[in-house]
């Protein structure tokens, strides 16, 4: 089944918009949650978790940053029809927002080859 791409949220260039987050329940290591939007005509949106940080190491964002990617680039090149995808954090005030902003420069520029 292929998704359509005319009714999901885009930037000004037709890519659809994925956002990131922080998450940080108790007792965890912070995680990312990547959220999906949904789509006016069926597609209910999704989202996904990945550990923020590598091996406990509080600089390493590269192993969350390519797991994104991987996923990203598996369902919007298999499951539909776009001119790509934007991933962006979603707020400013987010706690990692630094981190948040380095892992979507990474996947926004790998993810982009697969379109």
């Amino acid at each position: 089944m292929t998704i359509k791409d005319d009714e999901f949220k885009k930037d000004e260039n037709g890519h659809i918009i994925v956002t990131l987050r922080s998450d940080c329940p108790a007792n965890v290591p912070p995680l990312v949650m990547v959220e999906i939007p949904p789509q006016k005509s069926g597609f209910n949106g999704m989202s996904f978790l990945f550990s923020l940080f590598g091996n406990d190491d509080t600089d390493d964002i590269s192993q969350c940053a390519a797991n994104i990617t991987q996923v990203l680039a598996a369902l919007f090149t298999f499951f539909t029809i776009c001119k790509g995808v934007v991933v962006s954090p979603m707020s400013k005030t987010d706690k990692y927002f630094k981190q948040l902003q380095q892992i979507a420069e990474m996947v926004n520029k790998e993810v982009m080859i697969y379109f």
